[in-house]
Order: C-alpha cells, then sequence, then structure tokens
C-alpha cells in the first residue's frame, strides 16, 4: 500500500510538471494555432477563442451583458466556477494554473484507485503513469478553459458507470446518473455518456429504468438552460451547438451529392486518423497491440462499458463524417482536422491496456517483457511529446498538428522559437505572433 501510494504521489508530481511545463508561452493549444492572442501584460499565448472563454467567467461574476453575450460556451459552467475564485485570488494564469493541476490531481487519483480496486495495483500504477504525463493533459496547460476537465469527467463517468453496471437500487442508481450529469456541466459528454448509460441498463435488463435514468443523466443541463433562458434569456441555440441541426438537415435533404460520394470515399482513412490522432498516437498503438495480443491469447480484458464507450464514440464519428455537406459558420465539424474531439477514448483504451499489461506481467517472461516494453514506451513516448516544447525538440510538432487542426501545417516550435519558451512564472516576449 505505501509503494501504490508513493508512486501515485510520484504520478502527481509528474502530472504538475506536464500541466507547468505547457503553460505560458509553451501551451499547446495556443501555440500551434494559426493565430494565437499574446497576453499584453505577460506575453504568454492565448487561444484565438479566448474572449469565448472568458466570457463565460464574465458571466458567473455578474458582470454586464455586453461582457459575456456572445460567447457560445455558457452551458459549461462547473470548470469556470471552480476555477473563479483561484483565478481570482492568485491571477488569470496563476489561478488557472492551479485549478487545472487540482482537477486533473483528483482526475488522475480517481483513476489509480478505480483500477487498483478492480483490476490489482499494477493496472493502477500503470494507467496512473500514463496518464500522468499524457499529452492530452499538456495540450490544454494551464490556459483557464473548460477542456481540461475532459480527462478528468470522462474518468468520473467510467467510474459512475461501473457502478451503475452493478447497481441494484434504483434510487443509487439515478443518483449516480443525476451526478454525472452535473459532472457534464464541466464540459457536455453526454453523446458518449448517453447511449453508454442506455446500453448498460438494456444489457441487464432494466428497461424499466431506461426513461427515467436519461431523465436524470439530461436533467442538470436541462434546468441550467432553463434558468439561463427564463433568467438571463441566452439561448441554447448558437453557432457552437448549432452544429447538430445542421447535420440532421444534411441528412433530411442531402445536396451536393458528388462532394458527399468523396466524403464516403475518404471516411475510413478519416476513421484511422481520428482513431490515433484523437488520443495522441501512443495509447492507441499500445490498445491495438493488446487487443492483438488478446486476440491470439484467446482472452478479453474488457467490459461491456469500455465496449458500449468505443460504440458511442463510433456512432457520433458516423454521425459527423458520413453525412452529405451542409453549411456551418466556420467549416464542417468532420475529417482530419478535428480529431480532438474523440480525445474521451483514451480513458477506456488506457483502461485495457493498463488491465491488460498488468496481466501480462504475470503470465511469464515473454508477455512480461512485452509489457514492461509497451509501458516504457507509452510512457517514455509521452514524456518525450509532453516536454518537447520546454527542451526544444520538434517531436510534439505533427502530433498536435494531427490533433487539432488550426494552423495550414504544425507550428508549434516555430511559435515557441519566435515567442520564446515561458511557463507561467517567467515573463514572456511581449510581442504579436505573426506568420
Amino acid at each position: 500500500m505505501f509503494a501504490f501510494n508513493r508512486h501515485i504521489i510520484c504520478a502527481l508530481i509528474a502530472l504538475f510538471f506536464t500541466i507547468w511545463l505547457s503553460s505560458g508561452t509553451l501551451s499547446p493549444y495556443a501555440a500551434s494555432s494559426e493565430y494565437p492572442l499574446v497576453d499584453e501584460e505577460t506575453g504568454y499565448l492565448f487561444n484565438s477563442d479566448h474572449p469565448h472563454f472568458m466570457g463565460v467567467y464574465a458571466y458567473l461574476a455578474g458582470k454586464d451583458r455586453a461582457n459575456w453575450e456572445k460567447t457560445m460556451y455558457l452551458r459549461r459552467v462547473l470548470y469556470p466556477a471552480m476555477a473563479l475564485p483561484f483565478i481570482d485570488i492568485f491571477g488569470l494564469h496563476a489561478g488557472a494554473l492551479i485549478i487545472n493541476f487540482l482537477v486533473n490531481a483528483i482526475g488522475l487519483t480517481l483513476f489509480a484507485h478505480f483500477l487498483k480496486s478492480r483490476f490489482g495495483e499494477g493496472a493502477g500504477l500503470i494507467g496512473a503513469w500514463i496518464l500522468a504525463v499524457f499529452p492530452g493533459t499538456a495540450y490544454w496547460g494551464s490556459l483557464p478553459y473548460p477542456q481540461t476537465s475532459i480527462i478528468p469527467v470522462t474518468i468520473i463517468g467510467f467510474v459512475l458507470m461501473y457502478r451503475v453496471n452493478e447497481e441494484e437500487s434504483f434510487l443509487r442508481t439515478m443518483t449516480m446518473v443525476i451526478l454525472l450529469g452535473v459532472a457534464m456541466l464541466a464540459y457536455d459528454l453526454v453523446t458518449y455518456f448517453g447511449p453508454v448509460l442506455m446500453g448498460v441498463l438494456f444489457l441487464r435488463k432494466k428497461w424499466l429504468w431506461m426513461p427515467p435514468a436519461a431523465v436524470a443523466i439530461l436533467l442538470p443541463g436541462v434546468l441550467l438552460m432553463l434558468f439561463q433562458r427564463f433568467v438571463h434569456d441566452v439561448s441554447p441555440v448558437n453557432i457552437n451547438t448549432e452544429i447538430y441541426g445542421a447535420i440532421i438537415n444534411a441528412y433530411l435533404d442531402p445536396q451536393d451529392i458528388t462532394t458527399w460520394k468523396w466524403y464516403l470515399k475518404i471516411a475510413p482513412l478519416v476513421l484511422v486518423h481520428n482513431f490515433f490522432a484523437s488520443c495522441m498516437i501512443l495509447v492507441p498503438v499500445a490498445f491495438v497491440c493488446c487487443v492483438l495480443g488478446m486476440i491470439v491469447q484467446k482472452r478479453m480484458y474488457i467490459t461491456r462499458v469500455e465496449v458500449l464507450f468505443f460504440l458511442a464514440a463510433f456512432a457520433l464519428w458516423s454521425f459527423s463524417n458520413l453525412a452529405p455537406p451542409y453549411d456551418y459558420w466556420y467549416r464542417e465539424m468532420r475529417s482530419f482536422w478535428l480529431a480532438r474531439v474523440f480525445v474521451p477514448m483514451t480513458v477506456p483504451m488506457v483502461i485495457v491496456v493498463a488491465r491488460t499489461l498488468d496481466h501480462w506481467r504475470e503470465e511469464g517472461a515473454a508477455n512480461q517483457t512485452i509489457a514492461n516494453v509497451l509501458a516504457v514506451l507509452v510512457i517514455g513516448g509521452h514524456v518525450m511529446i509532453t516536454f518537447s516544447g520546454i527542451a526544444r525538440l520538434p517531436i510534439a510538432d505533427r502530433v498536435y498538428y494531427e490533433f487539432y487542426r488550426h494552423s495550414k501545417t504544425p507550428v508549434y516550435s516555430s511559435t515557441l522559437d519566435k515567442v520564446g519558451r515561458y511557463p507561467v512564472g517567467f515573463s514572456g516576449v511581449k510581442q504579436d505572433v505573426v506568420r
């Protein structure tokens, strides 16, 4: 027990450096974009959507409507509500660094103990170390944006779904589902966990529980929407949420059949790209190796919760990527440029990888060697990607670019060469980033 806790403490230290050394000018979400914004006071970088994110803070702080009415993200209030006190006390950059570390530290600790209780101490340690230096956490750095909560919220969702998969009490089940709905006020993952919840209850033959469970998981979001609509006259439909209606309309009234055929033709390539790029390459590679090993050994270290989550992710991918062409304000939410939408798949992949590698480590010298090599490659590769910015290595450029193509070419290293490599606490170069 002491050795396990010592490892978790070390993983938490690594997590802190993962976030801190991806902050300031080093933030990949900002520095890998075509036109990052520069903080005039510190020289640190923001993503171009920064005003939209800060609008939520203005809303929560009770500022004038002109400060927040144009933001696209008022439905994601939980993370900003938690971050606001830290930002008020420590300032925007230091406060966001602290809350981002705390949120991810809670998620990592919960994940490690969840894996330990379910699959053993080895699985808990492997999973904790993979996530501690995961580039998908580093990508958001210390930016005060709700995306930093995606992995922690997904972890909470899996912990609760495992419990729902076993729970015999209707009241306790609905309580857990409502808690999941509250957690998703940080980041809206109902398109993943809604189908998983329905699938779990269906397979357990708890058919009468499905309608109230559907209400329960949506209830916190609906209550927030109604509050904002009738108290603050905020429409739930904006340029960020209307995408779903645009895609549905495209299916109902297909246009430009020639382009649609081209989309369908490249769909297999997009699927493979999104599968690997969305989870920063190495976790999917390890996952594929583990699945192949399980097939060869005829042993499956995977539960219905993970399977249902992968099916939900594939359904979401299909809904967007197989749709006919449609009009949208920026560009269609499909293809190679937006793999990051599927980063929640990291959590079930790591569950499967950690459980499988832990089993292999106890099944003979050959399997033990394979397990150790895979674990070292994934964790070591994550370290190289995550800390490549501060180490002046171009390793992360392509990885971050494929995760989210919001620039014409990979620009992470070239941006850092221009503005310097300054984590929060060190002053950046105060200049515009001009391509």
